[in-house]
């Protein structure tokens, strides 16, 4: 039974060695270039009387969708300047 054993993972060897000596092709890589189109996005800036109405958090949100990071650790007063500077 032992000589079974030994015989089979002498052979398992084998044949991982055999396996891993071959080469593999792999096939040849394309280089595509992709240019996208630019998007302009159309969005509506609040008035100062609606921003002075949001919250810090609001106002915040309202910024990640326009693509401005603000800090809420700043006065409120402050980000709606922040928001106002980077919006133009």
């Amino acid at each position: 039974m032992v000589e079974v054993i030994v015989i089979g993972t002498i052979a398992a060897a084998i044949g991982v060695w055999f396996w891993m000596g071959r080469k593999v092709e792999t096939p040849a890589t394309v280089e595509v270039e992709v240019t996208l189109p630019e998007v302009e996005v159309a969005f509506e800036i609040p008035s100062d009387a609606q921003l002075t109405k949001m919250t810090k958090v609001k106002l915040d949100e309202f910024g990640r969708t326009v693509g401005v990071e603000l800090d809420r650790r700043k006065t409120k007063a402050n980000m709606i300047v922040d928001l106002k500077e980077a919006i133009k």
